[in-house]
């Protein structure tokens, strides 16, 4: 059962309408906690809002919780702005690590705002403000927060610095330090070089993203169909965060800038863009927000957009929408709205007939190229599209709609051939395995990998595995270690099977249209 400033937080923020996914309680009552320390810069608010069982005094912890967080956001918005500005009368492209360092800069949100800007400019960035150190009252420090990106070890960096710092601590993605206000100039030439000696001419990271979409998916059932499959990757953090989705030539309409009003009808210098996505793959809209920036900051005509799907406020209601990363116009690609339509189909769906063989066309038309096994990849997909584009024919799925076996049957079957092909000093065609069990190559890798585990010993040829009889104990095989392989084996199948079925029920027309998207795009 929770205290009663749990339930109150999760009553004043606006986390969704249970407030217990983990999430919820990442992104949503983990702020607002922290926020008391960040803002107030003592953290004993908070340890009596988790701790007292007094209800009313639970509710007026937590909605002093609620608005030290609003004031948290404005706070970290205003040092982001003045970063940027100093940012904006420097050369950002000749800097390998940025520093910046203001007076009056809050320590509390350093960290934050040091996080944004390194993904926002590809690098490594080092926010500082001004302090006094405990140590010494007559040692003016520099005090602050340090944050990295992807491929950059930031602690190895500071470590490289320690004799111009008076202190630091952290780990490879994030750090704490202080040193000598004398020292900043001859850090900030120090820890480019260290850069540069170690990491050569560094360039911008790309965004990556984990699942291209439309409109019409984030439309079925007002995104909660795409929410609860995204839900099954849950909790995000650090090294599995949010799913990014990209959608390509889409508009942003119904644009609607202001700034963020607090339960105390108190508004504060924070601003955030309401606005509507629409693409031609549905009539329907479907509602997004860019927290932080004005609508002006949105590009006109059609856009490629990187968004992550959320549940919470918008409008005054709780709704599934869209909270926007990143966005560039699609000009830019040199690709037209007119581009993705098709004049005729040339994907044709015969895939109900696939299940009964006898109704395909003994012959096909000599204009049609047939796909009779289900595609386990885009590349399969692509690599098809191109050879029936380059021959001038249709291309029509003729793969049967049917449920895969389970991931326990196609290891037991995978286990079966390797015990028979050791018994009989018989090798296995990697290919034939592939295509019985229909395996993807990363799959098979996986499975091999398991059957090692389990005493099997394996040598693998170009096309050819070479198995041997079991040299473990039972014991052995049934260890913790031979579990996990076994499970990464099956959970692999179970990816493939999921691109199996969405091969199997995507609507032809949905395929066709990202398949046009990707040969227009290379």
């Amino acid at each position: 059962m929770l205290l009663p400033g749990p339930v109150w937080l999760k009553c004043w923020n606006c986390v969704g309408e249970t407030g217990d996914r983990p999430t919820d309680i990442a992104f949503g009552l983990g702020p607002r906690i922290n926020a008391i320390s960040r803002i107030q810069g003592d953290a004993r608010e908070g340890v009596e809002l988790l701790t007292t069982r007094d209800p009313e005094r639970a509710a007026v912890l937590a909605e002093s919780a609620e608005w030290t967080n609003l004031c948290r956001k404005e706070v970290q918005q205003r040092v982001q702005r003045e970063a940027e500005a100093q940012l904006a009368r420097s050369d950002v492209d000749a800097t390998a690590v940025i520093v910046l360092s203001d007076a009056q800069w809050p320590v509390g949100v350093l960290g934050l705002v040091a996080s944004q800007l390194a993904q926002t400019y590809g690098r490594p960035t080092i926010l500082l403000s001004e302090a006094r150190s405990t140590d010494t009252e007559e040692q003016h420090l520099l005090r602050g927060s340090a944050r990295s990106v992807k491929g950059i070890d930031l602690y190895d960096l500071l470590q490289q610095q320690a004799h111009l710092l008076h202190r630091f601590g952290g780990h490879p993605f994030a750090a704490g330090l202080s040193l000598p206000v004398e020292n900043l100039p001859m850090f900030i030439a120090s820890i480019n070089q260290s850069f540069r000696q170690q990491l050569g001419q560094w360039t911008m990271p790309a965004l990556e993203v984990d699942l291209e979409i439309r409109v019409a998916d984030l439309a079925v059932e007002s995104g909660a169909s795409l929410f609860r499959a995204l839900q099954q990757l849950e909790p995000y953090g650090m090294g599995n965060p949010a799913p990014k989705l990209l959608l390509r030539n889409c508009w942003l309409e119904r644009r609607r800038g202001s700034r963020y009003q607090s339960f105390a009808n108190q508004k504060l210098q924070f601003k955030k863009t309401q606005f509507q996505l629409r693409d031609d793959s549905s009539p329907e809209r479907f509602a997004g927000v860019w927290w932080g920036h004005d609508a002006d900051e949105l590009p006109d005509g059609p856009c490629d957009v990187v968004v992550e799907l959320e549940y919470g406020k918008l409008y005054q209601t709780s709704a599934y929408h869209a909270r926007l990363i990143a966005v560039r116009a699609t000009e830019l690609l040199g690709i037209s709205h007119q581009t993705y339509q098709s004049n005729e189909p040339w994907l044709l769906d015969w895939r109900t007939l696939g299940a009964e063989r006898s109704q395909l066309p003994n012959s096909p038309a000599p204009d049609v190229l047939c796909i009779e096994a289900c595609p386990t990849h885009w590349d399969d997909l692509t690599a098809w599209v191109q050879r029936a584009k380059s021959d001038r024919k249709k291309l029509a799925l003729a793969y049967p709609t049917l449920e895969p076996p389970t991931a326990v049957s196609i290891w037991q079957q995978l286990a079966g051939m390797a015990k028979y092909a050791a018994r009989t000093q018989q090798s296995l065609a990697l290919a034939q395995v592939r295509s019985h069990l229909n395996l993807t190559e990363r799959s098979l890798l996986l499975g091999f990998e398991a059957l090692r585990a389990v005493g099997f010993e394996l040598d693998l040829n170009k096309d050819v595995a070479i198995v041997r009889e079991q040299t473990r104990s039972l014991t052995e095989r049934e260890s913790p270690s031979a579990a996990r392989a076994i499970e990464r084996f099956m959970n692999a199948i179970d990816e493939d099977h999921f691109l199996h079925h969405y091969f199997q029920h995507t609507p032809v027309e949905r395929l066709q249209q990202i398949m046009e998207q990707r040969l227009m795009l290379g």
